[in-house]
């Protein structure tokens, strides 16, 4: 019993001391993001954030977070497995889906999916 306590402690010791070394905590409770259930991530240029959820892609700048799903976007109802950005000067990002294949948004214009699952 005095091993289990001593262990808590100890990971709880360790939990508070990262709290405070900056780390930051995004829920639907305290922010825009649309799901806690988060399938990927992807950081452009070192300071946007895109976050993949069930049939939504998210961007947040450290302020602001726009999130894009299928009522605002060409995004299909489906879930995000895989985001990638290519570094070229179009700035593309590719989002492997689960039943649409992949997709592609260049922060203006969605394509449509290049591969589909009947």
């Amino acid at each position: 019993m005095k091993l289990i306590i001593i262990l808590f402690m100890s990971l709880a010791t360790c939990f508070s001391q990262d709290m405070e070394q900056g780390w930051s905590f995004y829920t639907t409770e305290n922010s825009e993001l649309p799901s806690d259930h988060v399938e990927a991530i992807a950081i452009q240029d070192g300071e946007l954030i895109w976050v993949a959820t069930y049939g939504t892609l998210s961007s947040f700048d450290g302020d602001n977070w726009e999130v894009y799903d299928r009522s605002n976007s060409g995004i299909l109802n489906c879930d995000i497995f895989v985001l990638a950005i290519d570094n070229d000067e179009d700035r593309t990002i590719w989002l492997g889906t689960l039943y649409y294949g992949l997709m592609s948004f260049d922060g203006t214009t969605w394509g449509l999916p290049l591969l589909s699952v009947p």
